[in-house]
């Protein structure tokens, strides 16, 4: 029965919410980057850090092209 309501309700919500979360635009960063961010973030924020390690990572990329368009 968990595996029939999993793959049912599971299946039907992703193939639903992923083509509406895709359209907001996309993360630009490399997967492996993402990877240690989530990590990084898990082992330094613990349980929020699964969402704060990307963030905070992400924001840094943001400043440094930032800080690179104002040089030029």
């Amino acid at each position: 029965i968990l595996v029939a309501l999993g793959l049912g309700l599971i299946g039907t919500v992703d193939n639903l919410l992923r083509p509406i979360f895709a359209r907001f635009g996309s993360l630009k960063m490399p997967t492996f980057l993402l990877f240690v961010a989530i990590f990084g973030g898990l082992a330094a924020f613990g349980t929020w850090g699964a969402l704060l390690g990307p963030l905070i990572v992400r924001l840094w990329i943001e400043a440094v092209e930032i800080r690179s368009a104002e040089r030029s």
